[in-house]
């Protein structure tokens, strides 16, 4: 799935409705994405179990015919690794969701204070560095 395109106009009404858009497409991707974590992350946990419990009757009852495990060994380590896959993208439409709630604040005029003041940058020793206002809430 493609993420919806960003507003390039100039028009508040516009630029509105494209970040209204685009953070219901993330939302949507986001839940998207934690329900596939949580199947996966139940799919891993069955599969170690039945991998381990299964090894440990092989091993017991046929020591010679532990070979195939090697198959749920390879579905644990895939799953694995489509684990982590899908948390990074349920990351990347949390960052997109949080993107387009950003851009609607300031819209709304309610971002002030929201972000980074960068007051770390502001030498005291400087004259007029107060007086300029550049860093600060808003």
């Amino acid at each position: 799935m493609t993420a919806p395109p960003t507003p390039t106009s100039a028009t508040p009404h516009t630029a509105r409705a494209a970040y209204e858009t685009g953070s219901a497409f993330w939302i949507a991707e986001a839940k998207r994405h934690d329900r596939r974590l949580e199947w996966l992350g139940t799919s891993r946990l069955l599969v170690f179990f039945v991998t381990l419990l299964g090894g440990l009757w092989v091993l017991r009852s046929h020591p010679g015919g532990a070979a195939w495990l090697l198959a749920p060994v390879a579905l644990f380590v895939a799953l694995v690794a489509r684990y982590g896959q899908e948390r990074e993208r349920l990351a990347r439409a949390r960052r997109g969701a949080a993107w387009h709630e950003r851009n609607l604040a300031r819209l709304d005029g309610r971002w002030a204070g929201t972000g980074p003041t960068g007051e770390e940058h502001v030498r005291d020793q400087h004259l007029v560095a107060r007086d300029l206002d550049v860093v600060g809430e808003a």
